[in-house]
């Protein structure tokens, strides 16, 4: 197959993926425009091939789409080499789950939270850092993660599979240790809370807030932190639901001076 033929797949999937789904087949029709080059190339003299492969293309598919490269990439040269039909769906439903659950933990998760909190973080402090850190650190590692997951996939071929999955799970638990700590970093510098509670004890006047300070600085951030974390998961509350409550518990705490 021309290097144009899978040069023009991984472009797709840079610029057109995710641009028409449905509920039925979720990211199908984006998978099939993507493998249209590789097809039309393929099967150009035997046209009653062509639309079995492209109706076969064209069932559910739904995956990160930052991992899907690879898949685009096998399932490329899997065509190229003529493999049959329901091999290559075999193959394209064993990898879509498990690189749909490591490209979000990787990519949404930990890699996303981290970059647009230490944007935010430049941008509280009025510094236009934040911006001019984050676009291009979201745009351009990201296309290349696609380019590149698929021509590379192409050429390894099979090989790829073994590879690519010994390599993510390395990957995975590096990434998720230093996301927590990242994380629970961001949380004592992005979230603000502190109490205006004072008593006395003789003729000294002592702040609570000095003493939580002593004791663990941030330590009222980290449990609104701790609060949401635990509404989210354990309570399934919807973001939006917890953003309401955060914000009622502020109102209300600030209006008999708790905060």
């Amino acid at each position: 197959m021309s290097e144009k033929a899978i040069k023009k797949t991984a472009w797709r999937l840079i610029t057109s993926f995710q641009a028409c789904e449905n509920y039925e087949r979720e990211q199908a029709y984006d998978y099939l425009y993507c493998m249209l080059p590789t097809l039309e190339e393929t099967y150009k003299d035997d046209p009653e091939e062509l639309k079995k492969r492209l109706k076969a293309h064209n069932e559910f598919f739904n995956c990160n789409p930052i991992f899907t490269g690879p898949i685009l990439g096998i399932t490329s040269a899997m065509e190229e080499n003529k493999v049959d039909e329901k091999t290559i769906q075999s193959l394209k439903v064993g990898l879509m789950g498990p690189l749909a659950g490591i490209g979000d933990t990787l990519v949404f998760t930990i890699y996303i939270s981290i970059l647009f909190s230490l944007g935010a973080s430049f941008a509280q402090q009025g510094s236009i850092v934040g911006p001019l850190m984050v676009i291009p650190l979201t745009f351009i590692p990201l296309f290349l993660c696609r380019y590149f997951g698929t021509t590379i996939a192409y050429k390894k071929g099979m090989e790829s599979i073994e590879k690519i999955t010994a390599a993510l799970d390395k990957v995975t638990t590096i990434a998720q240790e230093f996301g927590l700590v990242i994380i629970g970093a961001m949380s004592v510098l992005l979230v603000t809370a502190k109490t205006s509670i004072s008593f006395s004890v003789g003729d000294t006047t002592i702040a609570l807030q000095d003493k939580l300070d002593a004791l663990l600085p941030g330590l009222l951030s980290v449990l609104f932190v701790f609060v949401s974390y635990k509404l989210l998961t354990k309570a399934k509350w919807s973001p939006v639901k917890v953003l309401f409550f955060l914000l009622g518990v502020g109102f209300v705490l600030g209006a008999i001076g708790v905060l």
